[in-house]
Order: C-alpha cells, then sequence, then structure tokens
C-alpha cells in the first residue's frame, strides 16, 4: 500500500515567496499542496474545510493585529500544524508566537528547511529552525541552578517530545502524579519556563539524559553533546 501524502496548505503575504515554497513541497513525492491562498478570513476557512495536516503561514511583518489573527487560528484548529515562515524574531516575540504555533523557519533558510520541518512536525509537537535558536539561544537568560536528577533528566527528555504526562508515566513506570511533582521541580530549578524555552535551556545547558534521543532536529547545532 502506498504511503498517504502530508496535506499541505499555503497562506500568503507574499505571492513570490509563497509560489517558491510551493515548488518546492511538489517536487516531493509525500507532500501534497492542496491550495496557495492570500492571508485573510478565507485562510482560516479553507484549513478547516480542507483539513490539512500542515499549514505553512508566510508572514511578511508582524503588526500586531497579526498576533491576534494566529492566536485565532490555534484557538480554532485541532488537527492541523502551523508552521510560520516570516523574519527573525526577538526573544520575547518568539516565545509569544511560539506557544501558539508549532513551527517557525526565517524566510532566508534553505528551502530543504521547510522539507525538514513539515517532517519534524508530522512526528512531534515543535520545530524551530536554527537561526532563530540561535538568536534564542543568544538572548536566553542566564541560570544558576542546573542540578537536574537523573529522573528529571529522562522525564525532561521525553516532555519534549511527548504532549501527554501519561505517555511519561507509561514510558518510566511511575504515577502521573509522579510526574507532575517532577516537572514542578524541574520548572522550578529551570525558571518556570515554557515548553520551547526549556528545549533551548535542556540543549544548552546540557541537561538531557545522554541515553534518550535529540529533543529536537536542532540539537546538533546547540550542543556538542549529541
Amino acid at each position: 500500500m502506498l504511503n498517504k501524502k502530508i496535506n499541505v496548505l499555503i497562506g500568503y503575504d507574499q505571492q513570490l515567496i509563497a509560489d517558491g515554497v510551493a515548488a518546492i513541497l511538489t517536487l516531493e513525492k509525500d507532500l501534497n499542496v492542496i491550495a496557495c491562498i492570500k492571508n485573510d478570513q478565507s485562510v482560516l476557512q479553507s484549513i478547516q474545510k480542507y483539513n490539512p495536516e500542515i499549514a505553512i503561514l508566510e508572514i511578511a511583518r508582524w503588526p500586531r493585529h497579526y498576533i491576534d489573527y494566529i492566536r485565532k487560528f490555534s484557538a480554532i484548529l485541532k488537527n492541523t500544524k502551523l508552521l510560520i515562515i516570516s523574519e527573525l524574531l526577538s526573544h520575547d516575540a518568539l516565545v509569544e508566537v511560539m506557544s501558539m504555533v508549532n513551527g517557525y523557519l526565517i524566510r532566508t533558510c534553505r528551502g530543504e528547511k521547510i522539507i525538514e520541518a513539515i517532517h519534524a512536525l508530522m512526528k512531534s509537537d515543535k520545530y524551530l529552525c536554527s537561526q532563530e535558536i540561535e538568536e534564542f539561544v543568544h538572548n536566553f537568560p542566564e541560570n544558576k541552578n542546573h542540578s537536574l536528577t537523573r529522573r528529571e533528566k529522562e522525564i525532561l527528555s521525553i516532555w519534549l517530545t511527548s504532549n501527554e504526562n501519561s505517555e511519561i508515566a507509561d514510558r518510566l513506570n511511575i504515577s502521573e502524579s509522579t510526574v507532575r511533582t517532577h516537572l514542578k521541580n524541574i520548572r522550578q530549578k529551570s525558571g518556570s519556563l515554557n515548553r520551547i524555552e526549556m528545549m533551548v535551556y535542556a540543549c544548552k545547558n546540557n541537561v538531557t539524559d545522554f541515553e534518550m534521543e535529540p529533543v529536537c532536529n536542532n540539537c546538533k547545532f546547540c550542543c556538542e553533546k549529541i
């Protein structure tokens, strides 16, 4: 049986960039571009109609109303992952945007990064391109307490690639309440970071368990251990 193609919808501010993205995607046998639509209310309606696995939104700039635009998307969409292609964002802006979307690419990235991001999002919840991670790490606040226990490192490694505490509990054969307690302790030690910040924290400070898989596709960029 042939593998099912990944359906992708593209919303754009600049058609030239969108056409380039579509041209790259159509060369991939496992990807299917189902629509290419200018960013307005019709994009959300089209996503709901076609129900693609991935929606790529090319955003030229970030006026404040676009934050509300993306927030509306994330509140409504349940089965579609949002991948943004836009400019380099500041630390604070990226934290806000990444709380609402699944992936972020800088428009100066190479074309193959789009393919990499799509396949990564089909396997996990978050993707951040290396250029944005470099900026994020450079401006990331230092934290003096990196003394995670071995169990906390195991839980952190799994948590960064899992959406459910129950999955962590099953894999480590512990209760969900124990998982929640460990996560609370991890947040206290790392400064109450959100998921994307925690990913960068883990990479930057080399705190994940050495037996676990890399926490993101860019770990080799962020730390030498993996």
